[in-house]
Parts: structure tokens; sequence; C-alpha cells
């Protein structure tokens, strides 16, 4: 995949700044590597999006990568919808190669962990300890355990990446996230372009139309304002291995 690596620092596989579709893949899948690519043409100058969602390809234009190449294609006998241009990108061989170099850079495991996870019903136990303390005579004791269940299930849903992302995979999405602000690709690779930076709408920050962007699907496990690192590194990975046939 042209410009695209995966490098390794301290025992750490990170995904390189110019590989943005991958990392879209790792907290998206395909779609959203797809999402990334029409991006990168659109910040190139190598197409237009209008506001009624419809993607036009511009004289000369040039791919960086061969799923960027891939929409170029797409749009070879003129404009189209924003959403048919994703949809093709997502189910393309293309895409399938970028889903092959993630999963073979260790970001992704290729089956989804199944061990039982505590924290969900620590926090859950936690809750339940601490309204006992509360509910009638006010018992410090049980509060401060509850609390302290409540504490710990949070901190271990913290460190898990979910079940089909690696910790590798988890880190290199949080440094992506650090860089999210600054770089607008690196936004729509790690939140997809329903989703927001802090407070600010990843469509502003491409300058696209509020419009154009609601023309593509809501997939599954996504929601309009983004979701947390843990979240994501869940449901988005899930789909990273399943939308694409191998």
């Amino acid at each position: 995949m042209t410009g695209a690596a995966a490098v390794v620092a301290e025992g750490v596989a990170v995904v390189a700044a110019t590989d943005a579709e991958a990392m879209g893949c790792v907290t998206g899948g395909p779609a959203r590597a797809a999402e990334v690519a029409l991006v990168r043409l659109l910040e190139g100058g190598s197409v237009r999006i209008g506001r009624d969602g419809r993607v036009s390809p511009v004289q000369g234009a040039v791919a960086a990568t061969p799923l960027e190449a891939q929409i170029l294609g797409t749009l070879r006998d003129g404009s189209r919808g924003i959403h048919d241009v994703v949809r093709a990108a997502t189910a393309s061989a293309e895409a399938a190669r970028v889903r092959t170099h993630v999963l073979d850079s260790g970001l992704l495991k290729r089956e989804p962990d199944r061990r039982f996870r505590w924290h969900p019903w620590l926090v859950l136990l936690g809750v339940a300890i601490a309204l006992y303390g509360v509910i009638g005579e006010f018992r410090w004791g049980f509060v401060a355990a509850g609390v302290l269940a409540i504490l710990v299930g949070y901190a271990m849903l913290a460190r898990d990446p979910g079940r089909l992302m690696t910790s590798a995979g988890a880190k290199a999405r949080i440094q992506a996230e650090q860089q999210a602000f600054a770089h607008p690709v690196t936004a729509v690779a790690v939140h997809g372009l329903r989703g927001k930076v802090g407070r600010v709408p990843v469509v502003e920050m491409v300058g696209l139309s509020t419009t154009a962007v609601a023309m593509l699907a809501v997939r599954e496990g996504e929601a309009t304002t983004g979701c947390g690192l843990t979240g994501c590194g869940t449901c988005s990975a899930d789909s990273c291995r399943s939308d694409v046939p191998d």
C-alpha cells in the first residue's frame, strides 16, 4: 500500500502518520477507511463535494493510495452521490487490502477475544453496594466499598482495548486521537465524518456541509457524536473484521 507503513516504537506497533486509512480501519472498519481516502482526495484537490453530496472528479486528479485510486475510478464516468462512493470503496478489494495490512500489523486480532469481562459487573455491583449503604441508615463502609468497586471497574474498562482491538491498536488509536485536533484527516480516521473532536464536528474541520454528510448511511455502532476510546475499540474493530470478506 503506497505511502503506508507500520513502525515499531518501544515495542508497540504504531501506524505511521501517512497510513490514515489503516487507522480508520482500526477505529471504524473499511467504511471509515473509505471516508479517510475520500477526504484525502478532497484535501488534495482531486475531488469536489457539493452541498448536495455529489462527488465530482477534478481534472488531473492524482491518487496517493490504491483506495484513493479506486474512488477516482468510481468517478471516471462523472459525479456520484457520497453514499454511493463510500459504499463502493468499502466493498472494494482495495479496502480488503487495508484490512489485511491492519491485521498483519498486529493492531487487530484475527479472532475476537471471548474471555469473560469483569468490569461491567464490578460497576453494577459497586452501584448496588453504594445504594445499600445510602438507603435507610447511612453506612460509610458500604458506600466506600461501592465507590471502590466502581472505580476499579472503570479502571479495568479504560485498559480494555475490546474484543478485537489489540493493546498495540489501542495505543496507536490514542496517539491518533491526540493529533486529531491538528489534523482533519486524522480526525476522520478516529471519529468519522459524523463524529466530533471535543465539541467541534469533524464535518466542519474538513469543510463539508452537514447536508452532504447526512447522506452517508449510519452504520451499526456508530453515533453521530462520535464515540469514546474504549467503545470504538470494540464495535468498530468488529466491523473492520466482518465488513469485507476474506
